[in-house]
């Protein structure tokens, strides 16, 4: 049994195709039977889920996606500043790459 909403309507209609089975409504139970049980399951899901937060579930595992996001940033700023340094030393150098690459595919060609 699942209890669906008007936004579901659209997932239905793809089920059917899919399965190629056209879904019916069940009949057999009262709209009050089934919000009686509703409101007992979205108490029990309440209840869990403030479990899972008093328990601190899945805080590891966003240490450790921050330990890698950190870690990460870090490489790519380490890339960077290798990436400055060069420059720093070619500009104090006063090397014209682009004129090194042209005059080395003048050699080449000779």
């Amino acid at each position: 049994m699942s209890l669906i909403t008007e936004h579901d309507i659209e997932l239905i209609h793809n089920i059917e195709s899919l399965t190629k089975k056209k879904l019916v409504e069940y009949e057999g139970v009262s709209e009050n039977e089934v919000l009686k049980i509703w409101d007992k399951v979205n108490l029990a899901k309440r209840v869990a889920n403030m479990n899972l937060i008093d328990t601190n579930f899945g805080e590891k595992k966003l240490i450790n996606k921050n330990k890698m996001l950190n870690l990460t940033n870090q490489s790519q700023r380490n890339t960077m500043k290798q990436f400055f340094d060069k420059r720093k030393i070619i500009k104090h150098i006063k090397i014209d790459p682009l004129k090194e690459i042209k005059e080395r595919k003048q050699n080449k060609k000779k």
